[in-house]
């Protein structure tokens, strides 16, 4: 009969780095002892113990001097990893969670678990608006919702657009939108762009209290902070999300207003 409960295996295996690097070694293929000390970096006498362990688990079993995996040693190690991508996730997430609308968020959020989070870390606290300024330049089509005012977002617009090739749809707050306009030289450029037939710009009135962005394949939140500045950037390509956030920007879009050349100031 089996002894130790559920939590005493699991508690087993994860206290201890070695163990969980070689179980996940073994996941590979079949390895002598050596070839797993040569791989793992574990020293010999602490890898014999925890062979010895694994094989009293029934984990492993070794066949002609090689070490293999079990059915029940893959089970564990195939869930174990699942758990490790889980908590790996939720970390990730603890300090985006008062800010990210994650009761809005109708999918598992273990769907995250692809996504790369670029924050601003002190010495480099541009990381985040840099990444952004690389997706955007590395896409054939662009779709946006932001809350903020960027005094030289047209002009990379234009360069993107007008010179580049690229299509896009803004949809923007209207306080971002009119501080955006007012800037010299602004309303001639935005005409441009929508005479160009490449640029689509709609003026969203009221509160936008998240960021969102289509890159080609690639989705993007910008979660704001309590002054309304890009907390971080997330990005990912998991189809789920990426939808997720394509019908949240047709929301806004639906109750905008689609901003013409002639709307804009002479």
């Amino acid at each position: 009969m089996v002894s130790n409960t559920p939590l005493d295996d699991v508690e087993f295996l994860a206290s201890s780095e070695n163990r969980v690097t070689v179980l996940e070694a073994l996941t590979v293929e079949p390895y002598t002892r050596g070839e797993l000390h040569d791989l793992t970096g574990v020293s010999q006498p602490t890898l014999g113990r925890i062979l010895e362990d694994f094989e009293d688990r029934r984990w492993i079993k070794k066949r002609e001097r090689r070490y293999h995996l079990t059915r029940l040693g893959s089970l564990l190690a195939d869930e174990f990893g699942v758990l490790l991508d889980t908590v790996e996730t939720i970390q990730m997430l603890a300090e985006l969670e008062t800010i990210l609308p994650l009761d809005e968020m109708d999918f598992d959020v273990r769907m995250f678990g692809d996504a790369r989070i670029t924050a601003p870390q002190p010495p480099d606290i541009f990381a985040h608006a840099r990444r952004a300024e690389t997706l955007a330049m590395e896409a054939s089509h662009a779709r946006s919702l932001t809350a903020n005012f960027y005094p030289d977002l047209l002009p990379k617009t234009r360069e993107l657009v007008i010179e580049g090739g690229q299509t896009q749809e803004a949809i923007v707050s209207a306080a971002a939108f009119d501080a955006i306009i007012s800037q010299p030289g602004a309303a001639e450029i935005a005409r441009e762009l929508l005479e160009s037939g490449k640029m689509t710009i709609y003026r969203y009135d009221g509160e936008v209290p998240i960021g969102f962005a289509l890159f080609d394949e690639i989705a993007v939140i910008f979660p704001y902070d309590e002054q309304m500045r890009e907390y971080a950037l997330i990005e990912t390509e998991n189809e789920t999300i990426r939808s997720w956030v394509e019908a949240k920007m047709d929301s806004y879009q639906e109750q905008a207003t689609l901003i013409t050349p002639a709307a804009l100031p002479e």
